[in-house]
């Protein structure tokens, strides 16, 4: 998975379900990111990592049961991670024909200077 971005097997939908799933997904990434905090004590450690999240969609959109298929390495990071999930609201009603369970990665890197 690259830049972060969502999962979801779209390879059964037409085309113009294909451009609303992707719109979805931009929009639901955007929430996650926008509940992302760098925890003070992982910055000040210099901790950074990656952290794979799994979750479940609720037709009105809402976020649930997020889980962490692979760590940071650092449990700071990766409860951030799943802080993020938790935090985040609806987008809006989940299109139909995309699925319920989706994965996520974040990312936690430090400024380099």
């Amino acid at each position: 998975m690259q830049g972060g971005a969502l999962n979801n097997d779209t390879s059964q939908i037409k085309v113009g379900e294909h451009k609303e799933g992707e719109r979805y997904y931009s929009l639901l990434k955007q929430e996650i990111e926008r509940h992302k905090m760098y925890p003070r004590q992982a910055r000040k450690q210099r901790h950074r990592g990656r952290v794979l999240l799994q979750f479940n969609i609720n037709a009105d959109g809402s976020l649930y049961d997020a889980k962490i298929i692979r760590s940071s390495g650092f449990n700071t990071l990766d409860k951030a991670a799943l802080m993020a999930i938790i935090k985040s609201r609806s987008i809006g009603p989940k299109p139909i024909h995309i699925s319920s369970t989706m994965s996520t990665e974040l990312e936690f890197k430090l400024d380099r200077n």
